[in-house]
Formats: C-alpha cells, sequence, structure tokens
C-alpha cells in the first residue's frame, strides 16, 4: 500500500508477474505509445512517479509497460484510463472543489525542497563524501526528484480528453480551428523560450565579450539538453552555433476572434484548467531535465567509485544502487546483457515487476511494437496550419540522428531535444501528443506545419517517402 514518505529507491513494491503483464496487452484496446531516447536509469524514477505516485493520491493511471533498447524507450498506457481520470477531476473542477488546486500547494512546498537540494548538490563534491554521506544524498535527491514529478504528471490525463474536445469543436466551427488551437496554448513564456531569449541578447554583445557571456549562460541553463538518455551540458561552441540561427520571432499568427457564444460554462472551464496545467507541465519538464542531469552525475560517481563502466550503470535502475555497491561480476555481466539486448518492464497501482531481459523482454517488446500499424490513410490532429511536401525522415533519437532541410519530421512525440532538428523540418508528424504537447507549441512558435496524435505515421511511413501534408485539416497523403 502506499506510504506517505515513499522513496522509490528504497521503498518496496508488490509484485507483478510476468504472466500479469502479458494479461495488460488483452486488458486494453486502446493504448497511448511513447518513445523517447531513454536508458533505465533517467526513465525510471520518473515511471515510477506517474503510475505509484498518482495511485497514491487516488487517480490511478493504470497499467504500463516499457522496454529500452539501444538508448531508446517506449512505453504504452491505456488510454481509456487517462479519459476517466480527466472526466473525474473535471468534475470536481466544476463543483468548484479543485483537486489540481490543491495539488499544485503541495507541490510547491516540494519543489522548494527540491531547488534546495539541487543547489547544495551542484555545489558539492561527489567525489569528496564518504561512502555513508554519499548514498545518503543519492537517496535524499531520488526522493525529492520523485516528490515533485508525480502530482504534475496529472497533465497527461487531459491531453486525449482536451484533444477530443477540440477536435470537436473545430469540425462544428472549421473556420475557427486556429482560435480554438489556441484556445490551450500557455500563455506564459516557457523556459527554452526564455533561455533562447537570453541567447538572443549575448547575440547582440560585442564578439569580445561573447565567450564569457556565453560560458556563464551555459553554467545557468547547464540542464536544457539533458534527457532520459543522460546529461548533455551544451558547449560553448554548440551554444554559439544555436546562437547564429537564432532570430527574434516573428508576431503570433493572427487568428480569428472566437465568437463567445460557441463556448458553453463546462468547456470554459475545461479550458481554464488545461491552461493552468499547461503552465504546470512547462515546471515539471524543467525539473525533470535537471532531475536526468544529477542522476547522471551519480550516475558517474557510482562508476567511478565502484569500478563500473558509466555505460553500464545507464542500464541499472536507481532502485538497485546496493547492488552497484557491492559490486560483484554477476551483477556486471547482466548489465552488460542488458545494454547489449535490452530491457522491460511493467508497473500497475503499487505493482512493480522487475527488469525483464531474454524472452520475456522479446515478448513484451513484440506486443508494443505489435500495436504500431500500418495505414493508408493518416489523420491526426491539427497543430500549426500550413501545408508542405516533403520526403520523410523518421526519428527515434534526436541526439544521434540528423534530419536534412526541407525534409518531413516524423517521430513517437517530441522533446526539448528535438528543437535543433524541428526547425530545419519542413513539417512535423508525431503519432503521439496533442494541443498541449511539446511538438503542437514549439511547431506553432516557429510557424511549421504541424500534425500530432496520428498514431500510426511512423508504422505507415518509411525514409524517403515522398508526402504532402495538409495541417489545415490534420491529414497526410503519401505521393510515393
Amino acid at each position: 500500500m502506499k506510504k506517505k514518505n515513499f522513496n522509490p529507491i528504497i521503498d518496496k513494491f508488490q509484485p507483478l508477474a510476468f504472466h500479469q503483464c502479458v494479461k495488460i496487452f488483452q486488458a486494453h484496446d486502446d493504448w497511448i505509445v511513447q518513445e523517447a531516447p531513454a536508458t533505465p536509469w533517467y526513465w525510471w524514477v520518473s515511471a515510477v512517479a506517474w503510475i505509484y505516485g498518482l495511485t497514491s493520491v487516488g487517480y490511478s493511471t493504470g497499467d504500463f509497460l516499457t522496454y529500452c533498447t539501444k538508448d531508446v524507450g517506449t512505453l504504452v498506457i491505456g488510454r481509456k484510463t487517462f479519459m476517466r481520470q480527466a472526466e473525474h477531476l473535471i468534475r470536481q473542477e466544476l463543483a468548484g472543489k479543485s483537486v489540481i488546486n490543491q495539488w499544485r500547494r503541495v507541490w510547491q512546498g516540494e519543489n522548494k525542497n527540491y531547488v534546495t537540494l539541487v543547489k547544495c548538490i551542484q555545489e558539492t563534491d561527489l567525489a569528496l563524501l564518504d561512502e555513508k554521506e554519499f548514498i545518503q544524498l543519492f537517496k535524499s535527491f531520488c526522493q525529492a526528484y520523485y516528490k515533485v514529478e508525480y502530482l504534475p504528471l496529472s497533465n497527461e490525463f487531459f491531453i486525449p480528453y482536451t484533444d477530443q474536445l477540440l477536435k470537436e469543436l473545430m469540425f462544428k466551427y472549421p473556420k475557427y480551428s486556429e482560435a480554438i488551437a489556441g484556445l490551450v496554448m500557455p500563455k506564459k513564456k516557457s523556459f527554452m523560450q526564455k533561455e533562447e531569449q537570453e541567447l538572443l541578447v549575448l547575440k547582440k554583445l560585442p564578439k569580445s565579450k561573447q565567450k564569457q557571456a556565453l560560458k556563464k549562460h551555459a553554467e545557468k541553463w547547464y540542464f536544457i539538453t539533458s534527457g532520459y538518455d543522460g546529461a548533455h551540458t551544451p558547449s560553448i561552441s554548440e551554444l554559439k552555433h544555436k546562437m547564429a540561427g537564432l532570430k527574434l520571432k516573428k508576431q503570433n499568427m493572427v487568428e480569428k476572434k472566437l465568437p463567445a457564444s460557441i463556448l458553453d460554462h463546462k468547456t470554459k472551464v475545461i479550458l481554464k484548467l488545461t491552461k493552468k496545467i499547461a503552465d504546470w507541465k512547462d515546471e515539471r519538464k524543467r525539473n525533470n531535465l535537471i532531475g536526468s542531469f544529477f542522476l547522471d552525475k551519480f550516475a558517474r560517481e557510482f562508476s567511478r567509485r565502484y569500478n563500473l563502466p558509466w555505460r553500464l550503470v545507464r542500464y541499472a535502475i536507481p532502485a538497485e544502487f546496493m547492488e552497484i555497491k557491492q559490486g560483484g561480476q554477476k551483477f556486471k555481466n547482466m548489465l552488460t546483457k542488458r545494454a547489449a539486448t535490452g530491457v522491460a518492464w511493467g508497473m500497475s497501482g503499487f505493482k512493480y515487476s522487475g527488469i525483464f531481459m531474454g524472452r520475456q523482454y522479446e515478448e513484451i517488446k513484440k506486443s508494443i511494437t505489435g500495436l504500431k500499424q500500418s495505414e493508408e490513410i493518416l489523420t491526426g490532429i491539427a497543430a500549426c496550419p500550413g501545408k508542405a511536401f516533403g520526403r520523410v525522415h523518421i526519428i527515434h533519437n534526436p541526439t544521434k540522428e540528423k534530419i536534412k532541410a526541407g525534409e518531413i519530421l516524423v517521430t513517437s512525440m517530441t522533446r526539448p531535444e528535438f528543437v535543433p532538428l524541428i526547425k530545419k523540418a519542413r513539417a512535423v508528424l508525431c503519432d503521439e501528443g496533442g494541443l498541449l504537447s511539446h511538438a503542437a507549441i514549439v511547431s506553432r512558435e516557429l510557424h511549421i506545419p504541424c500534425i500530432v496524435g496520428m498514431r500510426h505515421a511512423m508504422a505507415s511511413l518509411k525514409d524517403g517517402d515522398l508526402v504532402e501534408v495538409d495541417a489545415n485539416k490534420g491529414i497526410v497523403k503519401k505521393l510515393k
């Protein structure tokens, strides 16, 4: 059962057997499938927060299965569970009993603790700590990271719900589609927009002062390119290249004003709640990137202290810190196999399966990849209007793969590390995500045609396919 001061790397879970994980695939007929650059070390705490954390406050996300291979993680989770939880939270909002407001107040206190601890770790040379101090600091960090992760992840409930609502409004009032999409766009600047604005200011400095200014910028935004596959602190040369490509943003697209009569009271409440959650989502994403950065810092120190290659630590989970500490050839061999062939695991409520390898991993991977079916007619949610023709380029890992200018970027869903690729793309197509997703927000900012929530674009298209993208209607046609 739930524990008030739960720590994901110390406390025990209820068991989830392999055959129960297999049955999960039979329990759902509509799945959310997400993919991102990831290894277990950085992916695991966030996964626990999403499943165990929200279950502990009475809003279970249901069943979760994932696998990681070649530094890319793929997860599946039931879509209908998200819809039910969103409906329940909306009923509370309409009744004047905002659960989200209560959670936000709790989170603000935990966030202060997290920021304070992160600053302390940033100023600490982990190599100078004795073993007891080092392990205790690692435990404290994982718990603090978990506590700022789980409540904001409730925003995921609203993605399928809000997308369905807005899709119905767009179908009913097609001439106001852009204005309807704008209803859920966050008004506050995201942390990534703020970082780029600061770079634009540095761009105006004399060349003689830019190097020192960029050094300070890199120190302030040390986490900006980190992810579920580790820390990627930007170098001065990378920042220079990024800065050179930045331009002053154009004014937002002119949108038709939406008549007030179109929205009833319930819809207005839902959209107001959605905007509130969008701002919280951005704060959570910042904490998430910081979390990955410091998990990487700990991973490198575990590697140094216990003579275990860093690339293998990345395929452990934080809860296995004692196995890392104890060493042993058997555990090292197991991590070597994980890194070479991949791993999988499942979660459901307060249950966790442990790590699967070999035949069990292959069976879960096969079941997940089998959910991606090819389709001739590709449709999705129009996130940013426009039309485009181009060749498809499917991206799994944006830190390792490149895109040519003018290609059509196709992926599962985007994250901050995708931005340099999005800027080169003629259009962006995502299997998952909605009008509050990273891809939708960035594409609207850059005025790049974008369709999200396509479900089967990655399975239906291949590199080099010539396609016509109509992001006004959310339709993609394969031309060759």
